[in-house]
């Protein structure tokens, strides 16, 4: 997990870097992976301290954090943190 964090800032370093409109097909020439990979290592990348501090908690417990797992965790902070609908009253 730890290498796709220290991946995904890499990522972020580059696409700074690479022509605006070009990032994608950066990616498709230089690396391995697809476009949607380097999406998830540089979300990693962006939420590295919850990440950090969710795979602290697992290791308390012998527990270790699979990419599928962090992806998980992540969707459930972006949908806390998106603001909750008004309830209104029946009237």
């Amino acid at each position: 997990m730890l290498k796709s964090i220290v991946t995904g800032e890499a990522l972020v370093e580059l696409k700074h870097s690479v022509p605006r409109g070009q990032f994608v097909a950066y990616v498709a020439k230089n690396f391995t992976f697809a476009m949607g990979t380097a999406q998830k290592y540089m979300r990693f990348a962006r939420r590295k301290p919850q990440i950090l501090q969710h795979i602290e908690q697992l290791r308390s417990v012998g527990l270790h954090l699979s990419m599928p797992e962090a992806l998980r965790f992540l969707n459930r902070l972006t949908a806390e943190e998106k603001p909750q609908p008004i309830k209104r009253k029946a009237t």
